[in-house]
């Protein structure tokens, strides 16, 4: 058995041999063949991250002014409104005072300074008959501290009164001692019957002016309160 193992392999090796030497030298390169059919296109890959915005630009100069339009023709006037209502009378005022007189101060000039009794005239040109007749007349003195309505006791001896004529207001003092008078300013008010003054008829004008004063709390010795009452220049 084991000389026809050794006899087989030896045979091989011969046939392998014989082969060998039996093949020839390789032959020219044939031509090439004709090109394939192209492959079926891949899959789109997937979109890739978006890059980082880049830096803002540095804003552009500013354009040169455009030149000015031109003025539109004026509107049409519009239509006038309708007029408004009257408005409601108002109530009447009271009545004033018309020709009230408040005079200015005057010096005094005493006929005699010391004795028991002395006067001053003053020239009144505004004064008239007819004041005289139906007006009253108020004087006032005034020494630099106090005020005085006319006639006035100035102390327990000596009275100053005034009088009144057209064109004239005289004051006086008179004194049952010696006495020195003193020095004051005189002025005058003149207040005719007209106004609110003015008496009903058949009625004494003077007496209807010192009652309307009276009614209406006018205190005659306070100049101030007269004359603001009487809305006197």
């Amino acid at each position: 058995m084991r000389n026809s193992t050794q006899l087989l392999s030896f045979y091989l090796f011969a046939l392998c041999l014989a082969l060998s030497s039996c093949v020839g030298e390789n032959g020219p390169i044939g031509p090439v063949g004709p090109a394939g059919t192209n492959g079926v296109d891949g899959r789109d890959g997937i979109d890739g991250r978006d890059g980082q915005d880049g830096a803002n630009g540095m804003d552009g100069q500013d354009g040169a002014d455009g030149t000015n339009g031109t003025n539109g023709t004026n509107g049409t006037n519009g239509t006038d409104g309708t007029n408004g209502t009257n408005g409601t009378n108002g109530t009447n005022g009271e009545d004033g005072n018309a020709n009230v007189y408040s005079s200015p101060w005057f010096d005094v000039n005493w006929s005699v300074p010391t004795g028991y009794y002395g006067n001053h005239h003053q020239p009144a040109a505004n004064l008239t008959a007819a004041d005289i007749d139906k007006s009253v007349i108020m004087g006032y003195i005034k020494d630099p501290n106090t005020l005085y309505l006319l006639p006035n006791a100035w102390n327990s001896n000596v009275n100053i009164s005034m009088g009144a004529s057209p064109g004239n207001i005289a004051i006086w003092y008179v004194s049952t001692v010696l006495f020195t008078a003193p020095t004051v300013k005189l002025r005058y008010v003149i207040i005719p019957p007209a106004g609110k003054m003015a008496p009903p008829k058949g009625v004494n004008p003077k007496q209807h002016i010192y009652d309307k004063l009276a009614a209406d709390g006018i205190d005659i010795n306070n100049y101030d309160e007269l004359t603001e009452y009487l809305q006197a220049p």
